[in-house]
């Protein structure tokens, strides 16, 4: 069954087709077999021998290690390939594939790959330097290194000033918390070239179709060559548009694909989108960043996936994202020639806006999970003044209950100082004062929740999730219906309302037509959640404690067989331990994904220990500090000598 010609895209993320024509992607396109397979298959297991390739269209994969424990090792999405490297050498998997949401793949078999290298032996020359390339990298660097590069289009602003700033400073940023190859390439549309270089006080290559030959663009070992290096690790290359638009424009497609293989991450700077060497970028571009306020916009680029598309807004004031993959970022160009058009420290929001934008361009977005659990959900606090002490910034948040509670205020801009502020206030008598009693004829509830509602609002406002500094979701549970629910927009203290309403003892709120409760019954540690929001490196925090250890109010530490009517628990204890009981089993799967899960040891506490922050917050604090390194090994930012 041949594969219809929207997926020829994808053919192209595949490492060895990375230099092979066009013309030649047909042989492969009509192998190709599309293939779906449900949540929990096995897409092959470790040893096994490597029959198939599999190009993921849409969902999520698991990368397992074998052995014990069976360690989560990567996630793979759209576009990623698995088991390229098995069909060229014959070598078995080296990992357990698991499909963690239904998968559609694009599948090429290795018979059917031996046949196609029979019909067409002229395929063997870029596949072979395809695997010398492969082998030298693995001699030379960590296979971690060795991913599939990713190509950005950066469509910048009017102002040749701003796009320069903008295109430098982004550049610069890649590198330097990605810790890859990243190649900055400008196009510039008067042929003054190396204006990027030159910024930064380096010389660039002058080139032109007299110095440079075919052959020249396509050899990734020239390609170093012709690019003028800084510091920080970034590689700028700049081509006059008459090169690119003369003779030469029939290899973009190939030279694209050079570039792929001679850098991990290329930034694509062009001033417009009506050349030929602009729109075969567009075409090609793993993403596309369209810049606001700037130039006109394609229409080809407005209407690409949301996946595809993000907007970078350029605005006075903090950083705000408002929604997903749009970012704003606090501008004031002050950019004279002959200064480094690069943000100095002062500039912290500015810069802070940079890295994360970077982080989660190279694939090292930092999402965190915030738990359910009352009380001792303030350790969140203190793992977060620990973690903004060491440079260490969340860049997507996802909450559940407390969780939702401490994250909202943090994505809303206040700092974990701040929000110790606002805990350190809520004494004995203030926390009673906020059980407005649905009295006499408690319904639905103990409480009403006005009073917390009003709380809420206090610190957020009338904020949407729309105008929080940091992307953000929390997690609500429909009683009526027992789904997941999770809120990413409208108002944000109504949605952390929702799901902190413990059943029982808060009434159920009603947002958008549902009956809402706390959403840790059904996902106490929301990793999903924040995955799902685009985060590549996962840390959860879980504060359900095993029910054994769960203090509760009129427990004692080591809790007696009742002996008597008026002995053992009572009915509001009974209750709260069969909802921690429930939530603890599930909080077990749900932080599977992670990549680090934290537990802090909160079994001093109880669920109602509010007036104990100081003491809460403290256990946060130690608790984070020993594993600061273990948490900064996932982000190459940290590992560079500065």
């Amino acid at each position: 069954m041949a594969v219809s010609p929207e997926f020829l895209f994808f053919l192209r993320k595949v490492p060895f087709l990375a230099l092979v024509l066009e013309e030649d992607l047909k042989f492969f396109a009509e192998k190709m077999e599309p293939l779906s397979l449900p949540k929990g298959a096995f897409v092959f297991h470790a040893g096994e021998e490597t029959d198939a390739m599999y190009l993921v269209v849409s969902g999520r994969v698991r990368l397992e290690e074998p052995g014990e424990g069976h360690r989560t090792t990567g996630f793979l999405g759209r576009g990623d390939v698995l088991g390229e490297m098995g069909i060229l050498t014959g070598e078995t998997r080296l990992q357990t594939a698991v499909v963690e949401t239904t998968a559609e793949f694009l599948v090429l078999l290795r018979k059917d790959f031996d046949d196609i290298m029979t019909k067409a032996p002229h395929l063997a020359v870029p596949l072979s330097r395809f695997l010398s390339a492969r082998l030298l990298e693995a001699r030379g660097r960590p296979a971690s290194d060795a991913s599939l590069s990713r190509l950005h289009f950066l469509a910048g602003p009017a102002a040749p000033s701003d796009r320069l700033v903008l295109a430098v400073n982004m550049g610069v940023a890649l590198a330097e918390q990605t810790g890859r190859r990243v190649l900055l390439l400008d196009v510039p549309e008067d042929d003054r070239c190396g204006l990027f270089a030159r910024s930064l006080g380096l010389e660039p290559v002058r080139l032109n179709e007299h110095t440079v030959r075919r052959e020249d663009l396509l050899n990734p070992e020239m390609i170093h060559r012709l690019c003028a290096e800084h510091t920080s690790g970034l590689s700028l290359l700049s081509l006059p548009r008459s090169l690119m638009e003369g003779k030469f424009a029939g290899i973009v497609y190939p030279f694209l694909a050079t570039l792929r293989r001679s850098h991990d991450l290329i930034l694509f700077v062009a001033p417009d989108f009506q050349s030929f060497s602009s729109r075969a970028v567009l075409e090609e571009a793993d993403r596309v960043l369209l810049v606001e306020p700037g130039g006109p916009q394609p229409a080809d680029a407005a209407t690409a996936p949301p996946n595809r598309l993000w907007t970078v807004r350029l605005e006075p004031g903090p950083p705000r994202p408002t929604g997903p993959g749009v970012f704003r970022i606090p501008w004031r160009n002050e950019f004279v020639p002959g200064r480094s058009p690069l943000f100095p420290a002062q500039a912290q929001a500015t810069r802070k806006a940079f890295n994360r934008l970077a982080r989660r361009l190279g694939g090292f977005g930092f999402g965190m999970a915030m738990g359910s659990g009352a009380a001792p959900g303030y350790v969140l606090i203190g793992i977060l003044k620990v973690l903004e002490r060491h440079g260490l910034f969340p860049d997507v948040i996802a909450g559940t209950s407390m969780g939702a509670l401490i994250g909202s205020f943090y994505a809303s801009g206040k700092t974990p100082a701040e929000i110790e502020e606002v805990a350190l206030s809520i004494t004995k008598a203030r926390m009673w004062g906020l059980a407005d009693l649905a009295l006499p004829f408690p319904r639905q509830g103990l409480i009403y929740g006005g009073r917390v509602l009003r709380l809420l609002k206090s610190v957020l406002g009338d904020k949407t999730f729309e105008d929080l500094e940091i992307p953000f979701s929390c997690v609500a549970t429909d009683i009526l219906s027992g789904e997941e629910v999770v809120m990413s927009n409208g108002r944000v203290a109504e949605a952390v309302r929702a799901s902190l309403s413990l059943p029982f003892f808060f009434q159920p709120y009603y947002l958008d037509g549902r009956t809402l409760v706390d959403g840790g019954l059904v996902n106490p540690i929301p990793t999903s959640v924040v995955a799902a929001m685009g985060a590549d490196v996962l840390v959860a925090v879980g504060i359900t404690g095993k029910p054994a250890e769960k203090r509760l109010p009129g427990f004692r530490r080591k809790p007696q067989p009742p002996r008597g009517f008026w002995k053992g628990p009572n009915i509001f204890q009974v209750m709260l331990k069969t909802i921690y009981t429930m939530q603890y089993g599930i909080a077990q799967f749900r932080k599977e994904p992670a990549h680090i899960v934290l537990e802090p040891d909160i079994s001093a506490f109880t669920w109602a220990d509010f007036h104990r922050a100081a003491d809460i917050i403290r256990v946060g604090e130690e608790y984070i500090e020993p594993l600061i390194p273990k948490i900064k090994s996932f982000f190459p930012f940290f590992a560079k000598p500065r």
